[in-house]
């Protein structure tokens, strides 16, 4: 009778589980919600591909390593280490519940998976994973009959003893066991048996990535409270932090050159359109706050860093007034930068008038820049709240139109979260957002400047707002993708940025006519702009739906190979005949997936590749 009356309140607390999940610290429940695009998966091999067969093709491995959690206990010596290898594994997007609870459920059935867990959110993390171990803490060094009592009736092993606190033991979940480490914790603890019991949560710890002194609060940069709103610029900094070669022109109101955080990223002597000469003068304070944002010095221990702080700052300097031949001033700064190898044309400005003269200018930069590969130009589309970008960043398909979002991941409006009374621009010329409100960034040092505080805090500004924040955010991750790879022109940069964007918010993005790189809605346009991802894309090789049959080199940063790599190839296998010769070069990661036929001689090399002409 004591065994049915367990099994009944089992099943009560894993119906229970499915309406919210939660896990005791300190006597407290602690919430947590369901990430349904994440999994944990234990495997008794080593073999990631044999993984990959099982999961399916769709399923994406993002780690694989050997299950050691055991390393450093005080064990029994009739326990032996296991041969067990854990992946995190997502698909390529979030699943119904129905439908990711009966694919968890249908996994664990599998002769060849060990254990099998969901992954959560809170409010500081959205990917909070549990892995197959429980930390348990005795009431008396008395109580470890009653621990193997536990162990034994939820089938769980005892892997081990604390050594530097004997009071705490590990126990892990296998194959038999009645509950995942989640809610077998909750269980224990509530048996009142035990001081406590917590699952062993796996997250990827916040950390400031850099010292700049106000990166704490550059929440679009690594937003800790809303993950999901921030533009993944730390990873993406393991990869680049952009290149002394590449040049972002700012053409605002000029850039305060001998700035502490902005000098020693300075090219050249800059142009000032209201003289028609160099040097570019400091014709009031947007343009100062613009190019921190682009490219501030990092880990220097002092102020903020820009997205791209080893990319290079050309200021072009505009009134931007209502003076005397104002626009064709404005055309004359857009030629003058890409004539003198700006790669990128960050404009933080618009102009209720149209004019052609600014049209052939910015046509000009985009076909003729960079050697005709075309310079990256990037526009804001306004802060009025409007359904429509404003001029020019509504001119031209080929312009990178930027709007704004909010700290809490939604399009700033006159009701998003941070209290601020404007609203970006939205509508069919919107192509991505980025972080646009309460922005920390240079500012004019002195008494000059937003912020005429004394000494180095008076040299930035916390609150500088806009889609003239959300464009140069844009512009700085143009230059980190060419600084990886120069040879990209222009539209693929575009590309790159589209597709990898981040559908953030609750929003519809849907298929839309005339927006081939992706999913797309009105007021967010493709999403977030994420730089990891992007950088990722654009060192990637994909070799996907082809057949190499005689000798053939690519090199590349990154090498994905595989039936479904890149959704924006046609599906395939990549295929190499006993008659082929291939080598494959790459920096960071060859990655071989499934779809993989390699015959012949297949050299597969992680190397230094040299310049992007020789790929």
């Amino acid at each position: 009778m004591k065994r049915v009356i367990f099994l009944i309140f089992m099943s009560i607390i894993t119906f229970l589980s499915k309406a919210g999940d939660f896990y005791y610290y300190k006597n407290n429940k602690i919430q947590l919600e369901y990430n349904y695009q994440y999994f944990f998966v234990l495997v008794r091999t080593n073999d990631k591909e044999d993984l990959q067969k099982v999961l399916g093709s769709d399923i994406i491995i993002t780690k694989f390593l050997p299950e050691n959690g055991a390393t450093g206990l005080i064990r029994n010596n009739k326990l032996e280490l296991k041969n067990h290898f854990w992946a995190e594994a997502k698909f390529d997007h979030p699943l119904s519940e129905e439908h990711y609870n009966k694919f968890l459920s249908d996994l664990k059935n599998n002769n060849k998976i060990e254990h099998v867990s969901a992954y959560y959110n809170n409010k500081l993390s959205n990917k909070i994973g549990v892995s197959n171990y429980i930390s348990i803490k005795l009431k008396s060094k008395d109580d470890y009959l009653l621990l193997e009592q536990h162990a034994n009736e939820l089938k769980l092993s005892i892997e081990g003893q604390n050594k530097f606190m004997p009071l705490w033991y590990s126990l892990s979940c296998n194959k038999n066991s009645t509950y995942d480490a989640l809610h077998a914790a909750n269980y224990l603890f509530e048996t009142n048996s035990f001081a406590a019991a917590e699952p062993d949560l796996m997250t990827d710890d916040n950390m400031d990535c850099v010292n700049d002194t106000f990166f704490n609060n550059q929440w679009g940069l690594l937003n800790a409270t809303t993950p999901t709103s921030d533009i993944n610029a730390c990873d993406a900094w393991n990869i680049s932090t952009g290149s002394n070669s590449i040049i972002v022109a700012v053409l605002d109101q000029g850039v305060q050159m001998t700035h502490p955080d902005l000098q020693a990223n300075i090219f050249g002597l800059g142009y000032d359109t209201e003289s028609g000469i160099s040097p570019s003068q400091v014709l009031g304070d947007h343009g100062t706050a613009c190019a921190g944002i682009v490219a501030a010095l990092q880990n220097n221990s002092i102020g903020i860093s820009g997205v791209a702080p080893n990319c290079k700052l050309m200021s072009v300097s505009n009134s931007l007034a209502g003076t005397t031949n104002s626009r064709v001033k404005r055309a004359d700064g857009i030629n003058w930068a890409y004539l003198n190898g700006a790669d990128v044309i960050s404009n933080s400005w618009g102009s209720p008038t149209q004019h052609q003269v600014i049209d052939d200018a910015i046509e000009f930069a985009l076909v003729f820049g960079r050697g005709a590969l075309g310079t990256c130009v990037v526009f804001a589309t306004g802060n009025d709240n409007l359904s429509s970008a404003e001029y020019p960043a509504n001119s031209n398909p080929n312009i990178i139109a930027v709007g704004a979002i909010s700290p809490c991941g939604e399009r700033k409006s006159p009701t998003s979260c941070d209290g601020e009374l404007w609203g970006s621009n939205y509508g069919t010329s919107l192509d991505v957002v980025a972080p646009g409100v309460l922005i920390p960034t240079t500012d004019r040092t002195g008494s000059n400047g937003y912020n005429s505080a004394t000494g180095n805090d008076g040299d930035y500004t916390q609150t500088f707002n806009g889609t003239s924040s959300a464009t140069p955010h844009v512009a700085g991750l143009c230059a980190l993708i060419i600084s990886v790879k120069p040879c990209l022109s222009n539209m693929q940069v575009i590309q790159i940025i589209e597709r990898s964007a981040q559908k953030v918010g609750v929003y519809s993005y849907a298929t839309t006519a005339g927006r081939p790189n992706g999913t797309w809605n009105n007021e967010m346009g493709y999403g977030l702009v994420n730089a990891e991802a992007s950088v990722i894309m654009a060192g990637s090789k994909y070799l996907q739906n082809m057949t190499n049959t005689g000798f053939i080199t690519y090199k590349s940063p990154f090498i994905q190979a595989g039936y479904s790599v890149n959704p924006f190839l046609p599906l395939g296998d990549y295929v190499t005949t006993s008659s082929a010769n291939v080598t494959i070069q790459s920096s960071f990661y060859i990655d071989f997936q499934p779809g993989c036929d390699l015959r012949g001689k297949v050299d597969a090399q992680i190397t230094s590749i040299g310049a992007c002409s020789t790929w």
